[in-house]
C-alpha cells in the first residue's frame, strides 16, 4: 500500500470500468465476489479504509461506525440514498458521507475539512 493513495474498501463487486478507475487512483481493497459482507467482516474494512464504499446491502450503524479505524473520513455510497448509513453516527466521528461516488468525490475527499470549516464558519446548521 502507498503511504500517498488512500486504500478504498469496496465492499461489492462494481461495473469493471469503475473498479479499473479506482485502481488506477488509488490503493484499493475490491470485492472478490457479488455478495453482501457479514458484519465482521464490513467491520474490519472499517477499521483499515480511509474511504469506504458500501452498497445499499450493507447496513452501516451507529456501533460499526464507532469501530471504524481513526483512518476513515469518507463513506462514498455506491448507489442512491443513505437510509442504511448511520449519517448522525458519521458526523460525530468526523466521517463524510456522500451518494453515488465518483472519481471527483474521492479524489477531492482530502479537501473536505477545509470545505468543512468554511461551512461551518458561515452557517453552523449546514454542518449537521
Amino acid at each position: 500500500m502507498s503511504k500517498n493513495k488512500p486504500l478504498v474498501c469496496v465492499t461489492r463487486k462494481l461495473p469493471e470500468a469503475v473498479e479499473i478507475r479506482m485502481q488506477e487512483l488509488f490503493d484499493t481493497h475490491l470485492a472478490t465476489q457479488d455478495e453482501p459482507l457479514s458484519r465482521e467482516a464490513l467491520s474490519q474494512l472499517m477499521k483499515k479504509a480511509d474511504v469506504l464504499v458500501p452498497t445499499l446491502n450493507d447496513k452501516i450503524d451507529a456501533e460499526l461506525i464507532a469501530g471504524a479505524g481513526p483512518r476513515l473520513k469518507l463513506i462514498a455510497n455506491f448507489g442512491n440514498g443513505t437510509d442504511h448509513i448511520d449519517i448522525n453516527a458519521a458526523y460525530d466521528r468526523g466521517i463524510y458521507v456522500t451518494l453515488n461516488i465518483s472519481k471527483d468525490i474521492l479524489s477531492g475527499y482530502m479537501l473536505m475539512p477545509v470545505v468543512k470549516k468554511k461551512i461551518c464558519d458561515c452557517d453552523a446548521l449546514t454542518c449537521r
